[in-house]
């Protein structure tokens, strides 16, 4: 192929690696991976993609260069690199010395600090205001500047601290020279010329240039790391530390999980120097810097003599953070013995960092090493005992003093979380005492859905496997309850929207926890005592769902009391529709968290008073399926609904099946549809629009006494609003007071509309839900009764109008136990059932166009 071919084709593929589709990218790789590097375009090439903007573009010109490297020959020779200039190298003086490596322009860093020690004071300010504003893109010709919130002062001080502190440098990026004759082939000459130029992007002030040339360097170092001279690998090695020390941006915009990506690249190529070139000489230089960059912080920068470097010095958890970096990357590799009592010891006095982020990154490097299989026995000793460490950080973490910070996202504990689990995974055996889990529960906040799904799998893990009881119980029965408690306030206040995979890792861990009670017969009194305030949530009106934490016993402690909204405060950003659906679903999920506790409540062979936890639990629910409100009957339903649901599921059965409440549910399904006393669901639904249109009509004329009158003469809100309509209409002459009357009046109407609506659908999921509680609980009264009618139309009719498939789904669960029992029926109905359902969808709207021409 001739090279201007070749070229053009290599920047057609080139262009790919911007694609959003990860395969396209995956597959443009795969193919400038033929390319050969002596191409003169294509290093050019890679490395402008190397410097994209995009992460995804980076990573996979790396992979480019990768497979590219991959198909060159192979040679095997040993390369001892040189240490001189890496023995050189004093972090303490770089750091003190150069500017750190941010994220902004060069021109940028330069102009901030651009004080030059001749000048005027007053100049200074001048050019270091007009920087302000331009950087807030602020016009001071129009009188809009930085001086109302900027004084001068604050600049003094500025040019002050700079007066005394020694002038800031800009790392070396010039291009290092290279005896081209030393080199084997054309490929070696190719490759440090582009490690020169990657070199340069290491010290370059944009992090994305930075972190290109890191990952191009990792792709390097675990391919072709023998095709480095001796004096490159030295160089190199110098620019790591040299970036890793001055690096100081965090990302936290590209939400990836590196934070620090530079930081994390770099410490992921000085691991693999150790794997590619473990002379002693060399690992010693390598580790010698690692234990400088930990060494970093106020009291030896102090006894350096660097006192002055005041600013420096506040951000020394960077270069101890980075120094772990590079120990989580090397006990990840597989060369992690080496040197591993000395790194190790660096990590274990990380746990007692100041910093957040440093504690972080030892949790990090420990959990490598348990990532690991086949550890050798000194070290797997050694990790032995850092379920005591482990421990000791829950316990912190709990502590009063943590508590206001962890009402903000705490890195620390989601690492710690994380290393806990995969302490676990390791063996079966393994598991955190009680007390452990205890402070777990405290820790579970539903606005912190990370760290909630990282203990709630705690949690799932830990009740999934035999537990130890002791004589009394007590312990487990305290724990069991505080898990419950601290899970059930997540089901019930996590926001409505991207918390559906919390909530499901909820409700199946209380699947973990009841079958645990089952299994030890250890049932917490407290849990029977709680259960009905817990049920009663599930009764809550969709229109005000506020839950009193004191009364329903969901409080974060005993002396909470206040209010909160099911589904949290994000409720209340929610249209009326929006928060009715919403709603319902959340009573749903609640249901069946319920749904396995009231199940081994039922079947434990106990007593209250002289009353069976069984006969207990059915006059429980009773009253809720009889009353005339539709929200209790709708909140009976769907706990009945879910137990016995649940119940199917697990094959249960009990020796005390619920007699009494199946007769009940067979009794209500073949008895003519009952009336609701829905006064009271229509006011709490339509009180503020009837409010806001009375307050209009009041507006208009119409006096307080006469509203009063109408309000007395007995009626619904619907007919008083129709009185105070009249009563306004006669007053006003203009035409257009009379459009805004009659729209404010169809604004109603539309609420009135709305709630008959509501009304008619929650009737409809009552009837659905006992029937497929019935059909779950007892699939034989299909067989036994003389029609199938009242076992198929309500599914039918929810149907037609269910839009809700959270709540479809849950009600139609028993549809394959109804198939199942009708198979059995002779003749089967199967036919006729087929027909009423293709002849019910074809008829739907929203199943089936009615303006649909064949």
């Amino acid at each position: 192929m001739p090279v201007e071919e070749g070229a053009d084709r290599a920047a057609r593929l080139g262009a790919l690696l911007v694609s959003r589709n990860a395969l396209i990218r995956r597959e443009a790789a795969e193919a400038l991976g033929h390319f050969p590097l002596t191409n003169p375009q294509i290093p050019s090439l890679i490395r402008q993609y190397l410097q994209n903007c995009a992460w995804e573009t980076r990573v996979d010109a790396a992979e480019a260069l990768r497979f590219m490297l991959k198909s060159t020959p192979t040679v095997t020779k040993e390369v001892i690199p040189c240490t001189h200039l890496l023995a050189s190298l004093d972090l303490f003086v770089l750091v003190r010395d150069y500017y750190p490596l941010l994220s902004c322009e060069t021109e940028l860093v330069s102009r901030m600090g651009s004080s030059s020690f001749g000048e005027e004071r007053r100049k200074f300010m001048d050019e270091q205001r007009r920087f302000v504003d331009e950087q807030l893109s602020l016009q001071p010709k129009a009188g809009v500047s930085c001086e109302p919130f900027l004084t001068q002062q604050d600049f003094i001080s500025y040019s002050d601290s700079e007066n005394n502190a020694e002038k800031k440098l800009n790392l070396e990026t010039s291009t290092l020279s290279l005896n081209e004759e030393e080199m084997y082939d054309e490929l070696d000459v190719a490759l440090h010329r582009l490690c020169t130029q990657l070199l340069s992007d290491l010290a370059d002030s944009k992090w994305e240039i930075r972190h290109g040339a890191a990952l191009a360097f990792a792709a390097i170092l675990s391919t072709v790391p023998s095709r480095l001279s001796a004096e490159l690998i030295n160089l190199t090695t110098t620019r790591f530390f040299q970036t890793l020390a001055l690096d100081n941006f965090i990302d936290f915009a590209s939400g990836r999980s590196a934070v620090g990506p530079v930081r994390e690249g770099v410490a992921d190529c000085i691991a693999k120097l150790i794997v590619a070139y473990p002379s002693e000489q060399f690992v010693e230089a390598v580790a010698k810097h690692v234990f400088a960059l930990y060494a970093m912080n106020d009291a030896s920068w102090n006894e350096s003599g660097f006192a002055r470097n005041a600013e420096a010095s506040k951000h020394l958890w960077f270069q101890r953070q980075a120094a772990l970096l590079v120990l989580k990357y090397h006990f990840a590799g597989p060369c992690y013995h080496v040197k591993f009592q000395q790194f190790y010891a660096l990590i274990t006095r990380s746990f007692e960092d100041s910093h957040d982020e440093v504690s972080s990154a030892a949790l990090s490097a420990v959990t490598a090493l348990f990532c690991k299989e086949n550890l050798k026995q000194d070290v797997a000793q050694l990790l032995s005992h850092i379920e005591l460490v482990i421990y000791r950080f829950i316990e912190t973490a709990c502590s009063a003093a943590r508590q206001q910070q962890l009402m903000d996202v705490d890195t620390v504990i989601v690492d710690l979380l994380t290393l806990l689990l995969t302490w676990m995974q390791s063996s079966e055996t393994r598991l955190p005492p009680y007390s452990v889990l205890i402070s777990l529960s405290r820790l579970l906040n539903p606005m912190l859905v990370t760290r909630c799904l990282k203990i709630v799998s705690v949690f799932s893990m830990c009740f999934s496997r035999q537990l130890s009881v002791e004589e009394s119980g007590g312990t487990f029965e305290e724990c069991s309850m505080r898990v419950l408690s601290s899970l059930f306030r997540v089901v019930l206040f996590a926001a409505p929207h991207d918390t559906d995979h919390l909530i499901e890792a909820c409700i199946s861990c209380a699947y973990c926890v009841s079958a645990q009670i089952s299994l030890l017969n250890r049932l917490p009194c407290a849990l029977v005592e709680t259960f009905g305030r817990w049920s009663a949530c599930l009764l809550l009106d969709a229109k005000c769902a506020q839950i009193d934490v004191v009364k329903h016993n969901v409080g974060e402690d005993a002396d909470c009391d206040r209010l909160e909204l099911m589904c949290g405060d994000e409720i209340r950003a929610l249209s009326d529709m929006e928060r009715i659906d919403a709603l319902i679903t959340r009573k749903v999920h609640i249901a069946r968290f319920l749904a396995p506790l009231l199940s081994v409540i039922h079947s434990f062979p106990s007593m209250i008073g002289d009353q069976s936890l069984s006969d207990a639990t059915e006059l429980l629910i009773t009253p809720m399926l009889g009353s005339p409100a539709i929200m209790h009957r709708l909140g009976g339903a769907l706990l009945t609904h879910s137990w016995f649901s649940y119940n199917w599921v697990v094959d249960k059965r009990e020796s005390n099946p619920p007699i009494f409440l199946v007769a009940l549910l067979q009794r209500m399904v073949q008895s003519p549809a009952v009336a609701y006393d829905d006064e009271k669901f229509f006011f709490h639904y339509m009180d503020s629009a009837y409010k806001e249109f009375v307050t209009y009509c009041r507006r208009k004329g119409v006096r307080a006494n006469e509203i009063e009158d109408i309000e007395n003469s007995g009626g619904s809100v619907d007919v008083y609003a129709r009185k105070v309509f009249d009563a306004c209409l006669a007053r006003i002459k203009k035409d257009d007071d009379r459009v805004a009357l009659n729209s404010h009046y169809e604004n109603f109407n539309n609420v009135v509309a709305t709630a008959k609506a509501v009304m008619t659908l929650n009737m409809l999921r009552v009837n659905a839900l006992l029937v497929s509680a019935l059909i779950a609980a007892y699939p034989q009264v299909i067989s036994e009764s003389n029609t199938l009618n009242p076992f198929v139309k309500p599914f039918m009719e929810l149907l037609r109008c269910e839009e809700n498939l959270t709540v479809t789904r849950h009600v139609l669960n028993s549809l394959p136990i109804l198939f199942r029992m009708t198979s059995l029926k002779k003749p089967s109905p199967h036919a006729k059932m087929l027909k009423q359902i293709v002849t019910n969808l074809t008829s739907c709207g929203n199943h089936f166009p009615q303006d649909f021409e064949l």
